[in-house]
């Protein structure tokens, strides 16, 4: 995948259950917390996988990869600079 094609790797969805993965102890969790069914999160998560190796199944289980983590350093980088833009914006406007 060229980095020139000004495209997104991962949806703003699939980044934000990266993200809970890595916080989170089991699918079931994170089902719950996304209010999302166990059964699509996996799906999803096989989607995200043959995507890019930010997660992978072993033993059974879904777990975030190396790759996974530093990805998700990026999301909350990205996170953290998108509110810092929002409140900047928000202060010129008073």
């Amino acid at each position: 995948m060229s980095i020139l094609n000004n495209r997104f790797l991962l949806s703003a969805e699939e980044c934000e259950l990266l993200l809970e993965l890595e916080e989170s102890r089991s699918l079931q969790t994170v089902s719950e917390k996304l209010g999302r069914d166990h059964s699509v999160i996996s799906r999803n998560l096989k989607k995200i996988a043959d995507k890019a190796p930010v997660v992978e199944k072993k033993s059974g289980r879904w777990v975030i990869t190396e790759v996974g983590k530093k990805f998700n350093e990026s999301s909350r980088l990205m996170i953290a600079t998108q509110s810092l833009l929002s409140q900047s914006q928000q202060s010129l406007r008073f």
